[in-house]
């Protein structure tokens, strides 16, 4: 990747104009990157897609640089319930890996009489919270849209457990 120090450096000082269209060039370019970052992390993978919630969330673990305990036991649900499940899922492990310090998470869900319910817990650091427009507080509205609930428990020195219910209907897998 071509940096803009790099880029800026490759002018010489008296072309003012240059450096100008340049900087243009490269403010554009960066927003073109974040915006195709947006657009691959709301594509879902193709595991989820047509296989279901557990090789989604198997998929979302595999590179992973802390160990890493899946227990998924859920038949095909809604395609939105399991886009819901998956991006909960990515969001905790996400904010495991980048701010809790972990050395173990687990990863359940589970299905039963109508409710999928998912856990995710860690052993780090604590002290997740949803507010200031953390990743946290999408999941909770994503969760309310399909009328389910959402908690975070995570006193400091004592990791993070994200708990959800979604209110859920089995789909029978389709014939290939």
């Amino acid at each position: 990747m071509f940096s803009r120090c790099a880029s800026r450096d490759a002018f010489p000082e008296n072309r003012v104009e240059g450096l100008a269209r340049l900087d243009e060039a490269l403010t554009h370019a960066e927003g073109a990157t974040g915006a195709l970052r947006d657009l691959v992390r709301g594509i879902l993978p193709e595991a989820l897609a047509r296989r279901g919630l557990k090789p989604g969330v198997e998929s979302l673990v595999f590179d992973i640089p802390i160990a890493v305990a899946v227990e998924v036991d859920v038949p095909r649900l809604a395609p939105e319930i399991e886009t819901t499940a998956y991006f909960v899922v990515a969001e905790a492990l996400t904010n495991v890996v980048k701010h809790a310090q972990a050395t173990h998470v687990s990863v359940t869900a589970n299905y039963e009489d109508g409710q999928l319910t998912i856990d995710v817990i860690d052993d780090g650091v604590g002290g997740a919270t949803a507010e200031h427009g953390s990743g946290l507080t999408g999941l909770f509205d994503r969760v309310d849209a399909h009328g389910g609930r959402l908690s975070i428990e995570s006193q400091p020195g004592h990791g993070t457990a994200i708990a959800v219910t979604l209110p859920a209907r089995h789909v029978p897998a389709l014939s290939p």
